[in-house]
């Protein structure tokens, strides 16, 4: 199974977090993904058909909707590690 970061960006700031080291400084989300770079990471490299979104907060990302219907719609596995503080927009 693999994680992919789709974001270095988060909305709070956890003395917990495990990934704070990446976020502290983060300006923006990889705008840089599409929905088609998506897609081939899922066929190529996610054998067993489980894609983990991570970050930073993931559901920043603006194409987050759109890749988890490509995916789901695909029969694939998603899993979001997320801080449920979404975005109005994600919901």
């Amino acid at each position: 199974m693999a994680n992919i970061i789709f974001t270095n960006k988060c909305n709070i700031q956890c003395p917990f977090c495990f990934a704070s080291e990446n976020t502290a400084n983060a300006t923006k989300t990889m705008d840089e993904f599409s929905i088609a770079n998506v897609w081939d990471i899922s066929s190529s490299f996610i054998a067993n058909g489980v894609f983990r979104f991570c970050g930073g907060e993931p559901t920043l990302n603006p194409i987050m909707r759109d890749a988890v219907k490509l995916l789901l719609k695909n029969d694939k596995t998603v899993f979001i590690m997320t801080n449920g503080m979404w975005p109005d927009q994600f919901i």
